[in-house]
């Protein structure tokens, strides 16, 4: 089972007017909810399958280059059949096809807002409506007509829990099973070098990873249709994903380190770099009326690239007793300049990508007999 989290889906039983059967119960009438989520097994689920691709090279050259070295290696993965938590939008289907089976029938439709339980009807149950009768008298875009809609006691399915009594549709918590669903690609390159050398004052080693994830496609997924967070993108490469589905996909990582060591000695001091992508939520957060222009004033397009400083000291002990061995003593620092986190909205971060616990100190003892 995979992991509780809350959510916001596109969903057309939110809109009262969908509910009320002046409109299908389809994506382009559908109005965010929020909801809790949470995992559960899946008895039917099977294995996912992947190819993999993979050329490069690695060249140590000797002569006047002896003591470089250069790499690269450009791969593909394509994953079927992944195993995913079903997306929250997927999850509303069967609820929308029972609403479908039953908005025709007008013996269903109830007053909206004699839901609660303090607006019931005289004998305390909510209270039956003709939608037809309702439009005749006051007029099919009245308010009175919007007021009768479907009882949603009558397209209860298993998985959904929309609030008890509430007029909104409002959603409480929606299941979401692990399924096999959809198929990733993805492809990227690797790059490496390095330079050795050697002094009166000890050796020395500069050396560089690059990583770029060129495409993180995905496919096939159903609830996904409308993309990535439903702004029609299904590339994840360089954007901040989608919940649980595809987290956030810097699409340039890079480690540059330069080492030195000289008898028992050895420091080396690491850069660590993150770079920047884009926020897909970002045009509906700002555009949406409900943001406070502070909040907006924070909100970015982009997560800013990211760079951390680590450093090691190692010291390696030969004991005069044999049988004790060697230890090797380790100090270091992670995250030496105590880095600001890049943060997307006021007070948030991608705590998948980003350690907010700053500077710390460690120390490690390894005792070899």
């Amino acid at each position: 089972a995979f992991e509780a989290f809350g959510t916001t889906v596109q969903d057309p039983l939110r809109n009262q007017q969908v509910r009320a059967g002046l409109l299908p119960a389809t994506d382009a009438n559908a109005i965010a909810n929020s909801s809790y989520t949470t995992g559960a097994p899946n008895p039917n689920l099977g294995n996912e399958t992947a190819d993999t691709y993979n050329l490069g090279f690695q060249w140590t050259p000797s002569g006047a280059l002896e003591g470089a070295s250069i790499g690269a290696d450009v791969w593909r993965f394509e994953v079927s059949n992944r195993v995913l938590p079903l997306i929250p939008r997927a999850a509303l289907n069967p609820e929308i096809d029972k609403f479908n089976s039953v908005v025709g029938d007008k013996s269903n439709y109830i007053l909206n807002d004699t839901q609660p339980l303090d607006s019931r009807g005289p004998d305390g149950n909510i209270v039956a409506c003709d939608p037809d009768a309702l439009a005749s008298q006051y007029g099919v875009d009245s308010e009175e007509r919007l007021n009768c809609v479907v009882n949603p006691e009558a397209y209860v399915v298993d998985g959904i829990q929309r609030s008890l009594y509430d007029v909104n549709g409002g959603l409480t918590t929606i299941v979401l099973p692990a399924v096999n669903a959809g198929n990733i690609e993805v492809q990227g390159i690797d790059l490496s070098l390095g330079y050795t050398w050697s002094t009166d004052f000890g050796n020395f080693r500069l050396s560089a990873d690059y990583t770029h994830i060129d495409e993180y496609l995905v496919k096939d997924v159903p609830g996904l249709e409308l993309g990535l967070q439903e702004t029609g993108r299904f590339d994840a490469a360089g954007v901040d994903g989608e919940q649980n589905i595809v987290r956030e996909v810097p699409d340039n990582r890079a480690n540059l380190s330069l080492s030195w060591n000289k008898d028992n000695h050895r420091l080396t001091v690491f850069n660590r770099h993150t770079g920047s992508f884009e926020v897909l939520g970002h045009a509906d957060y700002i555009a949406n009326p409900n943001t406070r222009q502070v909040n907006i004033d924070y909100a970015r397009a982009k997560v800013a690239s990211y760079n951390t400083w680590d450093v090691q000291y190692n010291y390696t002990h030969d004991w005069d007793n044999a049988s004790w061995g060697s230890s090797v003593f380790t100090l270091g620092i992670i995250d030496a300049t105590d880095a600001d986190i890049p943060l997307y909205r006021r007070a948030s971060f991608n705590a998948s990508v980003f350690d907010a616990r700053g500077r710390r100190w460690y120390a490690r003892l390894l005792w070899q007999f």
